[in-house]
């Protein structure tokens, strides 16, 4: 709380200051009108805020054991729903959620959806009586979110008690182009997100839920970047778990690029649409005649157009809600000519491969399957990501980041968790004390060369 409480003591004390100069009791009356919104909207929202503990099974020293996660979730139904991130309950055996009250209430899985990293919960509710429910949040609209709007992020972080941090929104067109999770943008938040808020509500200062907590920049020396998924796409995202257990997507068999960066300056031409990178062999648009180079200007009549890489997830929803198993019109522009496909819709799959800790480096390795090559565009030898970092470890602070795609270790290829793990294995027998990482950057479309020096005292 420490944090957000000085940021709330800051915003407060600048709002005031802003106001004084018309009279010092206008500054106090703003200033007491702000911090009675924030009680107001806490004292709305906090009642549905659930702590949950997710139970999954883990092998430790030749035993099973039981491993209990933390994090968290808001009620947005009087049916006991719960909103929450697919990381915080991804892999659990069971689910407890703990109430306002200490209640603790167990949930089921109603579904989850890696893609945007959402899951739904359904607490057992029958056997509590409808006067001890506890009372559900409102989904607001994320869609008139502006920057410099007021903000709470509510969860409960490392493990803590419930708490509430201050900020204001950053961006609302935030892009996380190295996260396989290219459907939506971002709202950015300077209100600390921690460990453990993760699936907690962010909320406006009407009490409404704008958002729903999922993540915060790790990188060292970089702080106040908090990062939530609009609540207009999580509350799509919810119906669709809660009415079919799962989000089915359509998947046209096109990479794309936005166009005016990748072409326009360099060529100095006006380029319209959304640019073709590279064409999935098999896929509808492969067998229809798309080519990589095309610009695709309008799908099943809907015009598109993507200048700038924030627009890329435009497309994508679109291209997401496709009718899987129909044929819709693509029509793109090749040099001068327009011309038009009937392009048959697949099924976008999303799987998470098989995961290394890679526990001296500083990271968690996970294998790329390939429904994530078909949202990423990577050369064809790369096969294993960068999943997760610890904090100030080794791999963050020689820049490694989340999402980055290994190239080489020491010189050899990593193509895959096998060729990872025997450079690992080699290098833990030598204790080799500096070699150089190589990795590839989705986004940037360039390589990143780190010199990395193992952490010592740990095997």
């Amino acid at each position: 709380m420490r944090d957000g409480s000085g940021r709330c003591a800051a915003l407060l004390l600048l709002l005031a200051a802003g106001c004084t100069t018309s009279g010092g009791s206008a500054g106090r009356g703003a200033t007491g009108d702000l911090q009675a919104s924030i009680y107001s909207a806490w004292a709305r929202v906090e009642p549905a805020l659930v702590s949950i503990y997710p139970v999954s099974e883990v092998f430790q020293e030749g035993r099973r054991r039981e491993a209990t996660g933390v994090g968290s979730g808001v009620i947005f139904s009087p049916e006991g729903l719960v909103l929450t991130n697919n990381h915080v309950v991804e892999g659990a055996q069971r689910v407890d959620c703990l109430l306002a009250d200490k209640r603790r209430i167990p949930a089921r899985i109603l579904g989850t959806d890696l893609a945007t990293d959402l899951a739904v919960l359904q607490m057992e509710w029958a056997d509590i009586p409808p006067e001890r429910r506890p009372p559900w949040a409102e989904l607001g609209t994320s869609s008139d979110v502006k920057i410099g709007d007021f903000v709470l992020a509510l969860g409960t972080p490392s493990g803590l008690t419930r708490s509430l941090t201050v900020g204001v929104v950053s961006s609302t067109v935030r892009n996380l182009s190295m996260e396989v999770n290219p459907f939506h943008l971002w709202i950015q938040t300077d209100a600390a997100i921690n460990p453990g808020n993760s699936g907690g509500p962010l909320v406006n200062l009407q009490g409404k839920v704008i958002g729903i907590n999922a993540r915060k920049q790790t990188q060292q020396g970089v702080e106040g970047l908090g990062f939530a998924i609009p609540i207009d796409v999580a509350r799509g995202v919810a119906y669709e778990l809660i009415d079919a257990g799962e989000v089915r997507r359509g998947w046209l068999g096109v990479s794309v690029w936005q166009s005016l960066e990748e072409i326009g300056r360099a060529e100095e031409v006006d380029a319209h649409g959304v640019l073709v990178g590279s064409v999935a062999p098999g896929g509808g648009a492969a067998q229809a005649g798309v080519r990589a180079g095309d610009f695709v200007v309008s799908i099943d009549g809907r015009e598109v157009e993507a200048r700038y890489v924030e627009e890329l997830p435009a497309f994508r929803d679109i291209e997401a809600g496709l009718n899987v198993g129909f044929p819709v019109e693509v029509i793109v522009v090749r040099g001068t000519e327009s011309l038009s496909f009937p392009v048959d819709v697949q099924a976008l799959g999303i799987a998470r491969g098989e995961a290394m800790e890679c526990l001296r480096w500083g990271f968690v390795a996970r294998e790329l399957p390939e429904s994530d090559r078909r949202l990423l565009q990577v050369p064809a030898e790369v096969g294993v990501r960068i999943d997760s970092l610890v904090q100030n470890g080794p791999a963050a602070s020689r820049g490694l980041g989340q999402g980055l795609l290994l190239l080489r270790v020491d010189g050899e290829p990593v193509g895959d968790l096998r060729a990872l793990r025997a450079v690992y294995d080699r290098l833990e027998q030598e204790r080799k004390p500096l070699f150089e990482i190589v990795a590839y950057h989705p986004a940037n479309r360039c390589q990143v060369f780190a010199a990395m020096r193992p952490a010592e005292g740990q095997e």
